[in-house]
């Protein structure tokens, strides 16, 4: 688990020298897969950033977290009405302030 060279798993005989590209497999493929390619003369810390905000926006984390227990469907259904509740109370709330007088 975690980001590993693409050359490590799996060679690929048609890339570009200077180009590498780096993955994220969760639990081996099962969740997804992100990948970038790495510039030439980039600095890493950019390269990891880069990598970094990619599985931040894809969502692998947060469905990785999400899948780290069963969960019984009765539980499901109680935590999409409270992330339902919880977006009508924030909709109550903004619509107060952006009403005209």
């Amino acid at each position: 688990m975690g980001a590993v060279p693409l050359e490590e798993s799996a060679p690929d005989p048609s890339k570009r020298a200077g180009v590498s590209l780096w993955r994220c497999d969760i639990q081996e493929g099962i969740v997804g897969h992100v990948g970038i390619k790495v510039r030439d003369a980039e600095p890493i810390e950019k390269v990891l950033r880069r990598f970094s905000t990619k599985v931040k926006r894809s969502g692998l984390l947060a469905e990785m977290k999400r899948s780290r227990f069963f969960m019984t469907q009765g539980e499901v259904r109680k935590m999409k009405q409270q992330r339902s509740a919880r977006r009508r109370q924030k909709a109550l709330r903004h619509q107060g302030r952006f009403s005209k007088e």
